[in-house]
């Protein structure tokens, strides 16, 4: 993930100097490669919103119940402000895409997310902490 961000930052890096990447594949409750949701398919189970670009922009996107039914919750974990996936011994670093879902400070908190998938690597979306009972 580390190389496909410098990869990313070494080729595009001049263009893109003042934006953030978006996803354009989300990890869905499919199988095989139907697993992969195209954003179309996302906006598309939406349906005609006027502002769906806003939508997108403050995350109410991840809070529509055809979004949850389409898109699988990822677990992970929050470390000093940065998202990682745990996968088995692994410790895979997240983007996020929204820093507002995210606790500062040196805590370690268990979070959910969306996976979404752009060229300089793995983004989470719609981040909400874990819960316990």
């Amino acid at each position: 993930v580390a190389s496909l961000g410098k990869s990313f930052n070494k080729q595009f890096s001049h263009m893109l100097f003042a934006k953030n990447t978006v996803a354009h594949f989300y990890l869905g409750k499919g199988s095989g490669l139907n697993r992969i949701i195209h954003k179309a398919k996302i906006e598309e189970c939406i349906g005609p919103v006027k502002n769906l670009n806003s939508l997108w922009k403050s995350g109410a996107l991840w809070k529509e119940k055809p979004i949850q039914d389409l898109l699988v919750r990822v677990s992970g974990t929050t470390e000093q402000g940065k998202v990682y996936i745990q996968f088995e011994d692994l410790k895979i670093p997240v983007r996020a895409a929204y820093l507002g879902g995210i606790r500062s400070g040196y805590s370690k908190e268990k979070v959910s997310f969306y996976l979404g998938f752009s060229i300089d690597g793995p983004i989470a979306c719609g981040i909400e902490n874990v819960c316990y009972s």
